[in-house]
């Protein structure tokens, strides 16, 4: 089975976009600023939903599966990273290649053509 490939989210300012995650899932903060809402959440007796403020190189990892709702505070990109066998390096990795793709000519020469 293929790693699952990771997700682009980019938010404009006050976009709100809401994404069904797994548990492990790591969301890594390339540009700019997220308002995140983890998923609902059991505290004696009450259901919570704890959200975070993360800023641009920022990551947070998923405990639980679930609904997640980004909201961008101004321009936003960021990775989501599915859980895999791939360590999380290797995925962050493979992710920003994503994001920031390598010019033209070092492509040529990875693939051994001048």
């Amino acid at each position: 089975m293929p790693a699952p490939q990771p997700m682009l989210v980019a938010l404009a300012d006050r976009e709100s976009r809401q994404i069904l995650i797994e548990a492990g899932s790591t969301l890594l903060v390339a540009d700019g600023c997220l308002h995140l809402q983890q998923p609902f959440a059991w505290l004696a007796e009450t259901m919570t939903r704890p959200t975070l403020v993360l800023g641009a190189g920022q990551a947070w990892t998923a405990e639980t599966g679930g609904w997640i709702a980004l909201t961008g505070r101004g321009s936003a990109r960021a990775l989501l990273l599915a859980p895999g066998e791939q360590s999380l390096w290797q995925r962050i990795g493979h992710g920003l290649s994503r994001l920031w793709p390598a010019p033209a000519t070092a492509r040529k020469l990875r693939q051994g053509i001048e």
